[in-house]
């Protein structure tokens, strides 16, 4: 779909007009493929502070839908109804006050379904971050969109939201449910069993790799292992796993087990790797920063320090983005859903 700037323009007259040096003449709503307009205007003022958009419906009183700062000259409008008529009006404000209104220009959107930049935008909203979105964010993503609607704009926005201070804070998903959102996201349908099992085995080797090569083998966790021998330490070391990893105390079978294992072939090799992989915490919904405060206190017995969770959760925010990068980006199904959102 094509979002340049007024493909169709109503042929309105326009008055200039001034107050407190303003001028402002209003060009009609862009019709586009669309339930979404494109507003402009001509400013011919250089001390303007403030554009303020006020639209009305085919019937009621205007009401200001948003605020522009100085120099701008666009509004885009997004999520209106469908095939509905809205009317524009713009005004200008500085410390000496308001300008008059410019003319007024009216237009109908078009679209009888919903507009594909704006659903993808709303996809991203809902699948990566578990919320509706905003206006002011939708607007505002959608707009980049239609500037940048190819195959690298797509998925820089994509990239954007699990990259997001939001996702990475505030999502917490299980192994099996990353895998599921990112083929939502970038494929438009849910995973295959075999392929869920194939990319959730990938993450997985990424998130061992970490435990194993940061924190296993680290000087500051053998230093606290305890003698293998010593049944009363190394039950409180895999009490600690229970609740660290599992979040829960350990029931008495599977206590006793891996401590008679660990005593009995003196060593820990097995622990770390069975604790991480296992289908109990697996299934257990975590941020990328909440993995790895977990390693920090199932391993070092102790929360991270922030230089050390900025560092390891970089680590798991690249690994992703490069998953992401080589193997959906590059898919049929992923080209073929960015042309169609950008056709």
């Amino acid at each position: 779909m094509c979002y340049g700037l007024l493909r169709r323009m109503l042929a309105i007259r326009a008055r200039h007009l001034i107050l407190a040096s303003f001028l402002v003449a209003l060009i009609p709503a862009a019709r586009a493929d669309a339930a979404r307009l494109t507003l402009t205007w001509t400013v011919n003022s250089t001390n303007e502070q403030v554009f303020s958009i006020e639209r009305r419906g085919e019937v009621g009183s205007y009401a200001a839908v948003a605020a522009l700062g100085a120099g701008e000259s666009s509004y885009l409008d997004v999520t209106l109804a469908a095939g509905k008529a809205y009317c524009y009006r713009v005004r200008a404000f500085n410390a000496a006050g308001a300008s008059p209104y410019t003319n007024e220009a009216c237009e109908r959107s078009v679209q009888t379904g919903q507009d594909a930049i704006d659903l993808f935008v709303e996809g991203l909203f809902t699948e990566v971050l578990g919320r509706a979105p905003d206006r002011q964010s939708l607007e505002a993503w959608a707009s980049f969109l239609v500037g940048n609607c190819n195959i690298g704009g797509v998925q820089q926005v994509a990239a954007a939201f699990y990259d997001s201070v939001e996702f990475r804070m505030t999502r917490p998903l299980a192994l099996s449910e990353l895998v599921r959102t990112l083929y939502v996201t970038y494929l438009k349908r849910q995973a295959e069993p075999a392929e869920l099992a194939a990319w959730s085995n990938a993450l997985r080797q990424v998130r061992m790799a970490i435990a194993l090569d940061g924190f296993v083998l680290s000087r500051e966790f053998q230093g606290l292992l305890p003698d293998p021998t010593n049944r009363t330490a190394v039950t409180a070391l895999v009490t600690r796993f229970y609740s660290e990893v599992l979040g829960r105390t350990p029931d008495q079978a599977g206590l006793n087990a891996w401590v008679d294992r660990i005593v009995s072939t003196r060593t820990f090799n097995d622990l770390a790797i069975d604790f991480l992989t296992s289908a109990e915490f697996e299934a257990k919904p975590q941020t990328l920063r909440d993995y790895i405060t977990t390693l920090f206190r199932t391993f070092l017995g102790r929360s991270p320090d922030t230089e050390g969770l900025d560092a390891w959760e970089t680590i798991l925010r690249t690994a992703l983005l490069q998953i992401i990068n080589a193997g959906f980006v590059p898919s049929t199904e992923f080209q073929g859903l960015a042309a169609r959102i950008c056709r």
